[in-house]
C-alpha cells in the first residue's frame, strides 16, 4: 500500500517538474513576442521606435517603402552610426512616392532585387522579392505589413516581433542569401547646369532685344509689300509714257 502511494506521489512530483521546465523553457520566447495588427495598433509608430532605439544594425527586406517617417528614422538611425541595410523590390523604384533616393543621399546601402533577369540569353520575367522582415538589434520584425502608409492606416495587415537567438539566426542567414541575388542601387548622378557668366548674358538679351526691334521694322504682310511694289512699277510706266 505504501508502495502505491510513493509511486503516486513521485509520479506527481514529475508531472510538476515538467511543467515548471516547460515554463522555464519557452518563457523566454512567450515573454518577448509580441504580435501587432493593422490599422487598430498603428504598426509603423511601433517600428519607428524600435529603430530609434537601434543601437547596432538595421538589416530590413521590405517590398515596399514609400512612408517618409520610417525613412527618416532610417536616416537618423544611419546618423548614429547604426549599421543599416536594405532589400527592397525593382518594383519600389518603379513607385513616384519611394524613399529609396532619401536613404542613398544619406549613404544607407540600398540593394535591389530585379524584376527581371536573363535567361538563354533573353529577359524573362523573374520573381519577387516579396519578403517584409527587418532584424533590429536582436529582434526580428516580421508578417505582412509593408512600410507604407496605406499598410499602418487602411490595410489589415499583421506584425510579429520575436526575440529569440535561434529565429533570429535563421532570418540573417535569410537576409544575406537575399543580398547576394541583389544589385547595389546606385543613386543616378545630375546633370551639371552650366552657370552663365554676366557678359553672356548681356550679350543673350541685346540679341533678343534686336530680333524684336527687326520684326517690329518688317512690313505686317508680304501682301503689302507686294502692293507696294506694284504701285511703284505702275508709276515708273506712266512717268515714261
Amino acid at each position: 500500500m505504501l508502495n502505491i502511494k510513493n509511486t503516486h506521489v513521485v509520479v506527481f512530483i514529475f508531472f510538476l517538474s515538467s511543467i515548471a521546465l516547460f515554463t522555464t523553457k519557452f518563457s523566454f520566447i512567450a515573454g518577448t513576442t509580441r504580435v501587432l495588427f493593422s490599422p487598430d495598433d498603428k504598426p509603423a509608430q511601433h517600428l519607428i521606435k524600435l529603430i530609434n532605439n537601434a543601437q547596432s544594425k538595421i538589416h530590413a527586406a521590405v517590398y515596399m517603402l514609400t512612408n517618409k517617417k520610417i525613412a527618416n528614422a532610417l536616416v537618423g538611425a544611419k546618423r548614429r552610426q547604426v549599421d543599416v541595410q536594405i532589400i527592397t523590390d525593382q518594383s519600389c523604384l518603379e513607385s513616384k512616392y519611394n524613399h529609396i533616393g532619401l536613404l542613398k543621399r544619406n549613404a544607407i546601402s540600398v540593394f535591389v532585387y530585379p524584376a527581371k533577369k536573363m535567361h538563354n540569353g533573353k529577359q524573362s520575367t523573374g520573381s519577387l522579392m516579396h519578403h517584409k522582415f527587418a532584424l533590429i538589434d536582436r529582434k526580428v520584425w516580421t508578417g505582412s505589413f509593408n512600410w507604407t502608409h496605406s499598410a499602418n492606416i487602411r490595410n489589415q495587415e499583421n506584425v510579429t516581433v520575436i526575440d529569440d537567438p535561434a529565429v533570429y539566426a535563421r532570418y540573417a542567414q535569410q537576409f544575406e542569401r537575399v543580398k547576394r541575388r541583389c544589385f547595389m542601387h546606385q543613386t543616378p548622378k545630375k546633370k551639371k547646369i552650366r552657370r552663365q557668366s554676366k557678359r553672356r548674358r548681356k550679350r543673350r538679351s541685346t540679341r533678343k532685344q534686336t530680333k524684336k526691334r527687326s520684326r517690329k521694322n518688317k512690313p505686317r504682310s508680304t501682301q503689302r509689300a507686294h502692293m507696294a511694289y506694284l504701285l511703284k512699277r505702275i508709276r515708273e510706266r506712266i512717268r515714261a509714257h
